[in-house]
């Protein structure tokens, strides 16, 4: 820090600033080495990738470092006490009062009769839906962009609709509750049945890849290219078959799996959909295994 006119200024801005946005396209550029199949195959980074992994995760710390040495962090953790301390001194009860029942915690969530729910139960069980829903959106959705986004849209929605039932929580409940089965499910409305087999169950794959045409093409398109439902459908469940294959061939080796993945959906969707939307729609295909590889929902 330097004194110049009578205020303080920060010499090593520029540096930091430097610092962070070089470290930043170094992240960026690794991410997307990361999930190409050609990175792991092009022998010249033999020796290097480990070594710019350390790298990274070294940089990644030292920013971390200069930015709490320049304080432009704040580590929150070294105030807690004097926030417990004021909260106790400035913070009072009003007023304890007993409550009308009593909550049997282990049983809440188990069996809910919503005709014998109270409102301060109803308030309960629907902080909890809600609280699964939006996990489940965030976590167990993100192998499916158009499920992700749909159900997104229809929690918003579903936020607003209970707005309007304020003072009806046991309506409220049973809003999210019915929302909850669908994510479970993933009923998109858009989405026809054709991925759940006669025994009930749904094949999430095929239908994600169902999804992607939507997520990524437009309507106007896909009307232009007569690539209406039924032709949709097929596509999905051919791309779940090449899909299968390849892990069941390749599955010691990551990168034959996109390489048999890419060589074979590439002819497929070519006459369809031509050059470049055919690469856009496998490199989601690919995003999608990578996921599914690297947590085990192959």
């Amino acid at each position: 820090m330097n004194d110049v006119d009578g205020k303080l200024v920060d010499t090593n801005l520029k540096k930091r600033d430097d610092f962070y946005s070089a470290l930043t396209a170094f992240s960026n550029c690794m991410k997307v080495a990361l999930q190409s199949a050609t990175y792991f195959e092009d022998k010249s980074f033999n020796n290097k990738r480990d070594l710019y992994k350390r790298d990274l995760k070294a940089f990644v710390d030292l920013r971390k470092q200069v930015r709490e040495d320049a304080d432009e962090t704040i580590n929150y953790d070294e105030y807690a006490e004097d926030i417990r301390s004021l909260l106790d001194k400035h913070i009072a009860g009003i007023e304890v009062k007993d409550p009308d029942g009593a909550y049997l915690v282990g049983n809440l969530g188990k069996d809910v009769k919503p005709k014998d729910m109270s409102d301060d139960e109803a308030r309960n069980q629907t902080d909890k839906i809600t609280g699964r829903i939006t996990k489940m959106i965030e976590q167990d959705l993100a192998d499916d962009p158009y499920a992700q986004e749909y159900f997104s849209k229809m929690l918003k929605k579903a936020i607003e609709d209970a707005k309007a039932m304020f003072d009806a929580p046991v309506k409220q409940y049973i809003l999210f509750a019915d929302f909850e089965q669908e994510v479970k499910g993933r009923k998109v409305a858009d989405i026809p049945n054709d991925f759940v087999d006669d025994s009930g169950k749904l094949n999430k794959h095929a239908q994600a890849y169902f999804g992607l045409f939507k997520h990524l093409f437009d309507a106007e398109f896909l009307t232009e290219k007569d690539l209406h439902s039924d032709k949709l459908v097929a596509l999905a469940f051919s791309i779940d078959d090449v899909v299968n294959t390849a892990v069941a061939e390749y599955s010691i080796n990551p990168a034959e799996i996109e390489n048999a993945i890419h060589m074979k959906l590439l002819p497929m969707l070519f006459g369809d959909l031509g050059l470049e939307n055919a690469q856009k729609l496998i490199e989601e295909v690919l995003k999608k295994i990578r996921f599914g590889i690297s947590r085990g929902d192959l």
